[in-house]
């Protein structure tokens, strides 16, 4: 017998219809539009909602907040039932760093051990282009080798 299948997500329309020209929506911080987690070990989480946002008379400009942790409902239920995000979290206040720089610098670590020297001494920054063009290369080669082994079953 198959788990049950949690709701979808919302949906979420922003809209700016002011007749003054050319005043940005500005986005400070994420919109999650998730479908529900799961609760038990057989159900699927849902579906994510739609997120629309039209500006009639201007332009739109987005503003990342670095101490969010995003992931779907899945990755949240089994990130706080491992400890994960407890562990990504403490770990940030001690370095006093926002808990996404963890998780990046984790990645790094497990893909690219071989920047961390660079890093380290200040060569490379994690957020600079080299970084995220050795990180993008290294994961677009994760990828492909999982699609070539699935081509090969």
């Amino acid at each position: 017998m198959s788990g049950a299948v949690t709701g979808a997500g919302g949906e979420v329309l922003i809209r700016h219809t002011n007749t003054v020209a050319n005043k940005a929506i500005t986005l400070g911080a994420a919109i999650v539009a998730s479908g529900g987690a799961s609760v038990e070990s057989g159900d699927t989480g849902g579906v994510g909602g739609v997120v629309t946002i039209l500006n009639d008379s201007g332009s739109l400009a987005e503003t990342s907040r670095r101490d969010t942790l995003v992931c779907s409902p899945g990755c949240r239920v089994k990130a706080h039932r491992s400890g994960g995000a407890v562990e990504v979290r403490r770990m940030a206040a001690s370095a006093r760093v926002a808990p996404g720089l963890i998780v990046r610098c984790q990645a790094i670590k497990m893909m690219r051990p071989d920047l961390g020297e660079r890093l380290r001494s200040g060569e490379l920054e994690i957020d600079d282009a080299e970084t995220q063009r050795e990180m993008g290369k290294s994961l677009w080669a994760l990828v492909q080798a999982q699609i070539d082994a699935k081509a090969e079953e």
